[in-house]
């Protein structure tokens, strides 16, 4: 009997200790915001926990993160480094390219912070008037800064000097280098007004068409390769769609192995090279397009009701990598659209909410990032990706489907790599969304009158200019062919892409360029 009894509380404390240690791991990974098979598509295969391991791999990363997210970079790179010593012959071919992956995230944090405090006041010093050492402090303490303690030492963001002005424009009236941009400005007013102004097809849309031709280069640095190495290069290539057509491969540096599908969610010219000195020639492509606006009203009472059952609206209002349906994100979303039932207003809110709410601010780079949407609620600002990936979000959760778009732009007087969005509204179809253009026209560029900017930014809820170029129809989306290491932005693909056969070269080891012509 002593014995029954013996064996029967060492069960229930087996028990409780199961369940206990479960109870913290789903603990953990709340804390962390961390969730295998969501938050990041590298996680979304993850063995169960071996017991002969004191944790899972899933379990490692989540401390892992915990441990990145402080700034111990080191810290966590040795959590990987001795589960690897431990463990190396007992986890899975998946789990060991998972860890070095994280490796490799680690070793991309701290490239984003690289400003000490003396080199930041040095340069907000050389920009602001009146600046001192009094106001510095002060502002640290208001939270204007982004930074990580790496390692113990305190670092901030490389771009911090241009997100405090994004953040806080009343400082441009003391900023000694400001640059209006008044030049995109009046380009930008001036095209949206020609689109406006101009002549429907028979189905409601103006399509001015706008004729372009971009070159577009990546160039490793001096030494990053020996002679004799193999090399993979990925350039950004238009999509063939209603926004873009007469797709022509004018010349190349190197002979094109392949150009991806024309109707591809992701396209690429795609080089194989074997180098024959340290130096080689950059990768360039030249290619021309036609780019057409899109300009339609849309009626709201028009608007019909969409068809829960179409494959179309359940992959466009499912949670993906980086767009996120958090109790933050319902909540907020539900507050904005309060009760509006129609979907096309219900957007609306949103853009609006956006663009009212939320800066504009240059962002660290997204594969160290693990949860876009999140982020940029948390913290109240990104850049134009971080703000569609919120947009649709917010979208998806109120049940509009939703995607993401990105390229270049080609304007004349700036171009610069461009991410928005895209809804889908019954009978109209896909319609354009640029969160950016709403909010850089609300809360950073003072160079058109309150009306004008306030006209341009209704127009790009809708609505879309010809200064475009599409490369990607949608996120996170794979490389044909695929690569082998983990891509240098594992989100979007505008730059490029470049690996030899033993590792990835990332975005500190090469420049890119594009010139519209």
């Amino acid at each position: 009997m002593a014995k029954k009894l013996i064996v029967a509380i060492a069960f229930i404390f087996i028990v409780m200790l199961a369940a206990s240690l479960q109870n913290t791991k789903i603990q953990n990974q709340q804390e962390m915001h961390f969730t295998p098979g969501k938050d990041e598509k590298y996680v979304s295969l993850l063995s169960p926990p071996s017991f002969k391991q004191l944790m899972s791999v899933s379990e490692l990363l989540v401390k892992v993160e915990g441990k990145q997210k402080t700034g111990e970079i080191d810290a966590a790179n040795k959590l990987i480094m001795d589960y690897l010593k431990n463990y190396k012959s007992s986890i899975s071919e998946m789990e060991m390219k998972l860890l070095s992956d994280e490796i490799e995230r680690i070793r991309r944090v701290p490239l984003d912070y690289k400003l000490d405090e003396n080199s930041l006041f040095t340069e907000l010093s050389r920009s602001i008037r009146g600046f001192g050492k009094n106001e510095f402090i002060k502002w640290q303490k208001e939270g204007r800064f982004d930074f990580k303690t790496i390692n113990g030492r305190k670092m901030f963001m490389n771009s911090s000097k241009s997100n405090l002005f994004f953040r806080y424009p009343e400082l441009n009236a003391r900023r000694i280098d400001y640059n209006r941009n008044i030049n995109f400005a009046n380009e930008v007013y001036a095209a949206v007004s020609a689109i406006k102004n101009g002549k429907a097809s028979s189905d409601g849309i103006v399509r001015l068409p706008r004729k372009t031709q971009i070159s577009h280069s990546l160039a490793l640095n001096d030494g990053v390769v020996n002679k004799g190495t193999k090399l993979s290069c990925w350039i950004p290539y238009p999509i063939k769609s209603d926004h873009q057509d007469n797709i022509k491969l004018i010349s190349s540096s190197y002979a094109v192995k392949s150009i991806d599908n024309e109707k591809s969610s992701i396209r690429s010219a795609y080089f194989e090279i074997t180098t024959n000195s340290t130096k080689p020639l950059p990768f360039e492509i030249v290619y021309s397009y036609t780019s057409y606006s899109h300009y339609r009203k849309v009626d709201p009472i028009k608007v019909g009701k969409y068809d829960e059952s179409s494959e179309l609206y359940k992959k466009y209002t499912a949670d993906e990598p980086h767009i996120s349906f958090g109790e933050r994100i319902k909540s907020l979303a539900k507050k904005i659209v309060g009760s509006e039932t129609n979907p096309y207003k219900k957007a609306n809110k949103i853009y609006n909410w956006i663009c009212d709410n939320i800066k504009y601010s240059y962002a660290v780079e997204y594969s160290t990032i693990r949860n876009i949407s999140e982020y940029t609620l948390e913290h109240g600002y990104g850049d134009c990706g971080q703000q569609a990936l919120l947009f649709i979000s917010l979208c998806r959760s109120e049940g509009i489907p939703a995607r993401w778009q990105s390229g270049l732009t080609t304007y004349k007087s700036r171009q610069f790599i461009h991410d928005w969005a895209e809804i889908y509204i019954e009978p109209y179809g896909w319609i354009p969304v640029d969160t950016y253009m709403g909010v850089y026209f609300t809360s950073v560029s003072d160079a058109l009158d309150s009306k004008k900017s306030r006209e341009i930014r209704d127009f790009y809820f809708g609505n879309m200019d010809y200064f475009r170029m599409v490369a990607n129809k949608g996120h996170f989306l794979e490389l044909k062919p695929g690569k082998k290491y983990l891509r240098s932005d594992t989100v979007d693909f505008q730059r490029g892409e470049i690996e030899s056969g033993s590792r990835n070269f990332y975005f500190n080891e090469w420049k890119f360029k594009y010139k519209v012509n």
